[in-house]
């Protein structure tokens, strides 16, 4: 079934009037992720939805889609936040662009879709913000790796330790590499987010939910199998 034929024919509607959706991830373009991300956006908007994509980079001259725009906080807090994150390995530790997501999109959006929060040009997302916008607006989380599961890599395959909160990594060159062993400081950071937040979850995969379902990181939450659309 075609992307917008699934849309117009499943419970997305609310009432049966277009519903106002708020997606945010890293960028528009790029890899597997990004194209996803974006045909999720038009096919939204090929079915009546009013979507708005908020990214980390914009490449592309795509209708309703916006750069996050990156206000600078207190002189020098940037800098020692890049440090901390790049020479460190804090990762995803503060974005205050990411953190006004919530006075920046429409207060009454129906929904806040969530997508990738690492990689990308710059740094663009941070952990508290998931706290801020799940308090704000009804939220979904899509994970498509392993990134929110473990204390810094995406595909921990052959490691179980973030089923017990990471620490002593076997491999901190593992993407996103990060030069100091803080594994078990992120992992921690990731599960006070999840756990303080009212989202749900969606897996692009059987195989992924089965993981998210293993991880105390997100004990308790809902999770549901959304495959990545094909368009007939």
């Amino acid at each position: 079934m075609s992307v917008t034929k699934t849309l117009n024919n499943s419970s997305v509607l609310k009432n049966n009037k277009p519903l106002k959706i708020a997606i945010i991830h890293v960028a528009d373009r790029g890899g597997g992720a990004e194209r996803s991300v974006l045909t999720l956006h038009r096919s939204l908007r090929e079915a009546g939805h009013d979507s708005q994509l908020y990214v980390g980079t914009k490449y592309l001259e795509e209708d309703a889609v916006e750069e996050i725009s990156r206000d600078r906080p207190i002189p020098g807090l940037l800098r020692l936040t890049r440090w901390l994150e790049n020479e460190v390995g804090l990762q995803a530790l503060y974005a205050p662009w990411f953190r006004n997501l919530t006075d920046v999109i429409e207060p009454d959006v129906d929904l806040v879709h969530l997508h990738t929060l690492w990689g990308g040009q710059f740094s663009y997302g941070d952990l508290a913000g998931i706290m801020k916008l799940a308090k704000r607006f009804p939220m979904v989380m899509t994970l498509r790796d392993g990134w929110m599961l473990t204390g810094h890599c995406a595909c921990p395959i052959g490691c179980e330790r973030w089923k017990s909160g990471c620490g002593r990594c076997p491999d901190l060159q593992r993407t996103p590499a990060i030069k100091y062993d803080l594994t078990a400081w992120n992992w921690k950071r990731k599960q006070n987010a999840i756990q303080k937040s009212d989202l749900h979850i969606t897996a692009v995969s059987t195989w992924l939910k089965e993981q998210i379902e293993e991880s105390p990181i997100f004990a308790g939450k809902p999770v549901s199998v959304v495959h990545n659309s094909v368009d007939e």
